[in-house]
């Protein structure tokens, strides 16, 4: 009878425990119950009360599992070698498939860089791209005076069956670019960039140097297989960065199928100018992550600083990008 009632007294107690125990501990009390595990507590007496240690041991259970809600993960800047030797997933084909390399004799290096495809479906050259066109294209209108937007569109009836709407619409405006030639004496300048419709259906926004009234070139793009659609307004150079941010959108230039050519431009622009360096750059066919291996593993077996690696580089997804050694150091 003692023992029953001592009993009760110390469930009584470990209740009174629990309600003013702390959050935690009655985490613990849960996943113990949840694995299987039992709770055992001591009889208290009238003027005995249990420690706070005690009964947390009781309450986890010696031999329960605990479950734990933590994940472990690994510090990636205690291990950057495998870090800087680890290749993207998901880029383009030819992402990163070959090196260039160059000499350096000021800083008596040899450099190498890893060579991006540059493709607009690429996942990391092709937001780039985009992002560098729209900056080259504000800078260029604002150098050589584009201050002229013009919009053609297409009109869907002077398509034939099976026709190509892309190569419908760049055969129509080589004849445009013929007549206005002839308008003016001169080809005009323009930067051109296609947009394509929720129907698929491509029409150009234009840039260019000159006004063109908008009932002869109206008139002139439906004669010559456009659309009667046909939009020109003169903007100033405080709205160029406005109108470039409203319509040559990055969504616009990514938007494109696979094959299209989303920007074109007239002979004497270059959109993206080559690469300038000092450096003489020679193309190696192989991958950056293969050249840093062996340059690692033989700065690592002969353990001289002539093999060791210096002027790392990474991307913005911290991929690597370019590194140097000196020279002489080539394994």
């Amino acid at each position: 009878m003692r023992k029953k009632f001592a009993g009760r007294r110390a469930l009584q107690s470990g209740q009174r425990f629990l309600d003013g125990s702390a959050p935690r501990l009655k985490r613990h009390a849960l996943s113990c119950e949840a694995a299987g595990g039992e709770f055992s507590s001591p009889s208290a007496g009238k003027d005995q009360k249990p420690s706070r240690e005690h009964e947390g041991r009781a309450l986890v259970g010696r031999e329960a599992p605990l479950s734990s809600s933590l994940v472990t993960y690994t510090n990636n800047r205690n291990n950057c070698e495998r870090d800087l030797c680890a290749r993207p997933i998901g880029r383009g084909k030819h992402c990163g498939k070959f090196t260039i390399k160059g000499r350096d004799c000021n800083g008596n290096l040899t450099r190498y860089r890893r060579v991006n495809c540059g493709s607009w479906s690429c996942c990391y050259c092709g937001p780039r791209k985009a992002k560098r066109a729209k900056r080259a294209i504000r800078e260029l209108a604002e150098k050589l005076g584009l201050h002229y937007f013009v919009t053609l569109t297409l009109d869907p009836s002077k398509l034939r069956e099976g026709e190509d709407a892309t190569k419908h619409l760049q055969c129509s405006f080589n004849k445009l670019r013929t007549y206005l030639r002839r308008k003016f004496g001169e080809a005009p300048v323009y930067i051109r960039v296609v947009e394509f419709t929720q129907r698929g259906l491509p029409h150009y926004h234009i840039l260019t140097d000159r006004y063109i009234e908008q009932e002869w070139i109206s008139r002139t793009w439906a004669g010559l297989g456009g659309g009667r659609i046909v939009w020109i307004r003169r903007a100033r150079i405080q709205q160029i960065a406005r109108y470039l941010a409203k319509y040559l959108t990055k969504e616009l230039l990514l938007s494109a199928p696979k094959g299209t050519r989303r920007i074109t431009t007239a002979r004497k622009i270059r959109l993206f100018p080559k690469f300038q360096s000092e450096i003489s750059w020679a193309l190696v066919r192989s991958s950056i992550w293969f050249l840093f291996e062996v340059h690692r593993d033989a700065a690592t077996e002969r353990q001289c600083k002539m093999f060791q690696v210096v002027g790392i580089e990474v991307d913005e997804e911290s991929y690597l990008r370019a590194f140097a050694v000196p020279i002489g150091g080539s394994p």
